[in-house]
């Protein structure tokens, strides 16, 4: 089978690299595989594809996966409909792409991995355990359209952050994330009602955009991020409470939004919000217009019906350098 010829290759290439003599209480090999008395070392790639069946995944990985498995890449199968991992804490990368009739992965242990985890094209797909996961580098996760839940409630930090086209989805939980290095989208996942990321504090863009369900968004722990782009059909709630300092804030909806916070504005270039209540046009617009030192040269977009207060504020800003437009 596939997978056969796949895995005397991987170890074929894995004694090359790591060949050893025999050594003393069983060390390289003399009581068991590769270690003492039987502890496997494991390959540093395993790869799943083709037609390989659960019962041979699950013979691959008790002979083959151990301390040494950097990459698991489950790609292509056509059989496979779970793969359940032992305990392990690092690994480098994981891939799981285009398995027809994959419903679950896990690795319950794993706590790092750090180049990259992409979960994409998963049709069936329906469950994900990296519970115990608090850093990895890259994470994408898009066009699994059976998957409703994802959680990673230990994970506190991540390079670059992906979730996107994914019509099933409902809840994303990401309470323990506090910084992202790049970017952090959020994107397209139809059914997407409840999101988490309430402990992040920084990162560098972030984008949370047409995921129609989608009516609350906490970012109240938040305090600089560069680009901050949110827009739903239904979005309601917005706590950006603790934002201080961004480069481009864009907030979007097609009703009236019900609550804005942003009340620790202190340095931006760009910010564009719309719709509006006008007692949230004149709560935002006296917060720009009591920053000190005064602002300058910010460009504000509003949409929205605006008081006679909150004109006032405008001309202010307006006198100060910056441009401001008001469309209702």
């Amino acid at each position: 089978m596939k997978y056969i010829v796949l895995r005397i290759f991987l170890m074929t290439l894995a004694i090359t690299i790591f060949s050893c003599s025999d050594g003393e209480d069983g060390i390289g090999g003399v009581d068991g595989i590769n270690g003492i008395d039987g502890l496997n070392a494991g390959l540093e790639f395993l790869v799943f594809a083709g037609d390989i069946t659960d019962d041979e995944a699950a013979a691959m990985i008790v002979e083959d996966f151990g301390g040494n498995t950097a990459a698991i890449l489950v790609i292509n199968t056509t059989n496979l409909t779970k793969l359940e991992f032992p305990e392990t804490t690092n690994m480098v990368r994981l891939k799981v792409t285009n398995n027809e009739k994959l419903q679950s992965i896990s690795i319950p242990g794993i706590t790092a991995i750090t180049e990259e985890i992409n979960i994409a094209s998963n049709t069936a797909l329906t469950t994900v355990n990296l519970d115990s996961l608090t850093t990895v580098g890259d994470f994408y996760l898009s066009t699994n359209n059976a998957l409703t839940t994802i959680n990673m409630n230990v994970l506190d930090r991540v390079k670059e952050f992906g979730i996107e086209n994914n019509p099933a989805l409902e809840r994303i939980s990401l309470p323990a994330l506090t910084k992202v290095t790049e970017e952090f989208k959020i994107e397209n996942n139809d059914n997407l009602s409840a999101l988490d990321i309430s402990a992040l504090t920084t990162g560098d863009e972030l984008s949370v955009r047409n995921n129609e369900k989608l009516s609350d968004i906490d970012l109240s722990n938040v305090i600089s991020i560069e680009v901050i782009l949110i827009g739903s059909p239904v979005l309601a709630n917005v706590n950006l409470n603790n934002l201080t300092t961004f480069s481009n804030l864009s907030i979007s909806s097609e009703a009236t939004l019900a609550s804005i916070q942003l009340s620790s504005i202190q340095e931006f270039t760009r910010i564009r919000l719309s719709r509006l209540s006008t007692e949230d046009i004149d709560t935002i617009f006296r917060q720009l217009v009591s920053i000190t030192p005064a602002i300058t040269e910010n460009q504000i977009i509003v949409t929205g019906t605006a008081s006679t207060q909150a004109l006032t504020y405008a001309e202010t800003l307006r006198t100060n350098g910056n441009t401001v437009t008001i469309t209702d």
